[in-house]
């Protein structure tokens, strides 16, 4: 039995174990590196330093933001 949940990573659909917080979604997308990376759940912004804390429901839309160097 299936006790994943789907979640919304910048549009696109992801599926992740239940109970899964925003490190384990960054994870499972490879993102090692956490400089520079903003997260919103659902449209609000999710503090870094509650990103190990934050457990994500099912159908949780998260926008990633990663600033980029350039001009």
């Amino acid at each position: 039995m299936d006790t994943g949940i789907n979640v919304y990573l910048n549009n696109s659909p992801r599926h992740l174990n239940a109970q899964a917080s925003l490190i384990d979604l960054l994870d499972a997308v490879n993102i090692i590196s956490l400089n520079g990376v903003a997260l919103a759940v659902n449209n609000n912004v999710i503090p870094k330093t509650e990103w190990s804390n934050y457990i994500l429901s099912a159908e949780d839309k998260v926008t990633l933001i990663k600033a980029t160097q350039g001009g």
